[in-house]
């Protein structure tokens, strides 16, 4: 069974969007290629990104949780509900290597810093309900 359902917003152009989550997905585990369409949306830069929006009325918004690297980009109802995460930089910039710094793998990086997260986070509902 499922643990939990996946949905993209991004205020990247929706076909750089798509391409990257089939890059990321490529055996569409997380979600089937053919739901990619309804689970990867683009926001305009003059918008926030909502979490109705994105999720859409059949999920609870009091249990998502987003991850994100930028906060001011979402709707204030969103707030509590987003794990900041350090940006990923793939290419060398001002303020880090890029992909020379290489992700660490296991528990550490962005990524494993997530799920870290992720599983604090679900054992505390747990304990709460």
């Amino acid at each position: 069974s499922k643990r939990a359902e996946v949905f993209v917003c991004t205020m990247s152009n929706i076909m750089y969007a798509r391409e990257m989550w089939r890059i990321l997905d490529q055996h569409g585990t997380i979600f089937s290629p053919s739901l990619i369409t309804e689970r990867v949306q683009s926001v305009s830069a003059e918008k926030l990104k909502s979490l109705s929006q994105t999720c859409g009325p059949r999920y609870p918004v009091e249990l998502a949780v987003v991850i994100d690297d930028r906060t001011a980009v979402w709707e204030r109802e969103a707030q509590p509900h987003i794990l900041a995460v350090t940006p990923f930089m793939p290419y060398g910039t001002d303020v880090g290597a890029g992909i020379e710094q290489r992700e660490a793998a296991g528990a550490g990086g962005v990524l494993g810093t997530a799920q870290t997260m992720l599983e604090s986070m679900r054992l505390r509902w747990h304990m709460d309900y």
